[in-house]
């Protein structure tokens, strides 16, 4: 969600703040004996499904009601960022018969591949466990929803967040972090139209894929704020807080070439907006994997300007724009166009 800086400075930020929030257990009660298995939405082919999620002190967070305080928001935004992991417990993940273990790394993090059988359903319940290394904590079963697809060729698409879903404004980074901090899933503004337009993308039962450069921590925040909007379920790459923010383009690249090999015979749908990097980003991607990229213009670009000529990239001042282009092409019916633009217009 957060730019490369930003999520370094949310965190300084909460932290000087921490004596305020530790002043009593009532204002930051800890939950030191619980933990909790923090679940990504999974996806892949029959055969080869990913699902990664993390393991966690349980600091108490609750989804969001819309009636916080603003120092409700600061609690909450505090217990999000400054997170206790837990490494080195391993994780045992079932789906449909099929099972397979990981361990936590020092950030808590696992990510386990399984191999049911098909065929498979377009959604596969799955379950994670702790089996060992996580002593002293109880530690209930977490449930999971794995997306799966059909292997061949079709269309994919990876989609940013910042400023492509979401109303982040992360050109303004000091506005974002207040954002972010006095902000909850229901106080986050979609981009008008992204929401249909990933709807048609989705059909039929084709990948859509987040790649963010924001935090880990906001995960369920983020998940609260796509389902609040009438998204399609969405798996969602994020960034651990603690990556070197120099890096931030060499993290997307290499995520890029991971989700590119998830899917080999598929060509990619590039979403993203011209805030940052999404054009060098997906100029990285091979030209025979790609069948479109839609950029959204947040700063009043010349479209012929050479970072979009690099990659071919198509900028557009809104999603209905890259809807009519993408129906055009085949990609999807002209129907599509109709209900992006009404998304739109109820947007605004």
């Amino acid at each position: 969600m957060a730019g490369p800086q930003v999520s370094k400075r949310i965190v300084a930020l909460l932290a000087g703040l921490s004596a305020v929030l530790a002043a009593g257990a009532r204002v930051a009660e800890a939950h030191d004996d619980r933990a909790i298995i923090d679940l990504g939405v999974g996806h892949g082919l029959p055969g080869a499904l990913t699902v990664e999620g993390r393991l966690l002190e349980d600091e108490g967070i609750r989804p969001a009601s819309g009636s916080e305080s603003a120092l409700d928001l600061l609690r909450t935004s505090f217990k999000t960022f400054e997170t206790d992991e837990i490494p080195d417990a391993r994780i045992a993940v079932e789906a449909a018969g099929a099972r397979a273990e990981a361990v936590t790394d020092r950030e808590g993090i696992f990510r386990a591949r399984l191999a049911p059988a098909g065929p498979l359903p377009a959604r596969l319940a799955f379950t994670a466990r702790v089996v060992a290394g996580a002593e002293g904590y109880t530690t209930p079963v977490a449930r999971g929803v794995l997306l799966t697809y059909e292997p061949g060729p079709g269309l994919a698409t990876i989609t940013d967040f910042d400023d492509t879903l979401a109303r982040t404004g992360v050109r303004r980074p000091l506005r974002m972090v207040w954002r972010t901090i006095f902000g909850s899933a229901r106080t986050m503004r979609p981009v008008a139209g992204a929401a249909a337009f990933l709807r048609a993308l989705a059909e039929p039962r084709r990948p859509v894929l987040v790649l963010s450069g924001g935090p880990l921590n906001l995960r369920r925040r983020l998940y609260e704020f796509l389902a609040l909007h009438r998204f399609p379920l969405l798996p969602l790459v994020l960034k651990d807080v603690g990556t070197d923010p120099a890096r931030n383009l060499k993290y997307k690249v290499a995520e890029m070439a991971e989700l590119l090999s998830t899917y080999p015979q598929r060509r990619f749908i590039l979403l993203g907006d011209n805030g940052e990097k999404d054009p060098e980003v997906y100029a990285a991607v091979p030209r025979a994997r790609v069948a479109a990229i839609y950029i959204r213009d947040v700063r009043g670009d010349r479209p012929d300007a050479a970072r979009y000529r690099t990659s071919g990239a198509k900028l557009v001042r809104r999603w209905s724009e890259a809807a009519e282009d993408a129906a055009s092409r085949g990609f999807l019916p002209a129907s599509a166009i109709a209900a992006v633009r009404a998304d739109e217009e109820a947007g605004r």
